[in-house]
C-alpha cells in the first residue's frame, strides 16, 4: 500500500485512456447512426423486407446498418436471413419492415 501511496502518478495515464476510449466509442456510435439515417437516396423505401427476400440487397444492407447502429452485431452482407430477422424482431418487435418505417 505504501508503494501506491508514493507512486500514484502511474494511474493518471490509465484513467485518461479509459475516459478517452469511452468518449471515442460514444462519438463513433452517434456518427454511425447519423450516417445511416442520411443515406437512403436511391433506395426503395416502400418495399416490405422479410426473411428470404431476393433482389433488394441495398435495402437489406441499409436495414442491417440501421440495426447495427442501434446495438446489433450483424454482418452487413445484404442477405435478409434468420439473424437479420431475429435482430429486427428484438429491436422493433416485427418480422418484416419497410425502410420508410425505420
Amino acid at each position: 500500500m505504501n508503494f501506491l501511496k508514493n507512486n500514484w502518478y502511474w494511474l493518471l495515464p490509465v484513467v485518461l485512456f479509459a475516459v478517452l476510449a469511452g468518449v471515442q466509442f460514444y462519438a463513433a456510435k452517434k456518427n454511425t447512426a447519423n450516417v445511416v439515417a442520411a443515406n437512403t437516396a436511391g433506395l426503395n423505401k416502400t418495399v416490405e423486407l422479410f426473411n428470404g427476400i431476393k433482389g433488394y440487397q441495398a435495402e437489406v444492407m441499409y436495414l442491417q446498418r440501421w440495426l447495427n447502429a442501434r446495438g446489433g452485431q450483424l454482418e452487413v452482407d445484404g442477405i435478409f436471413g434468420p439473424l437479420t430477422a431475429a435482430e429486427l424482431k428484438k429491436q422493433k418487435g416485427v418480422w418484416n419492415i419497410s425502410i420508410s418505417e425505420l
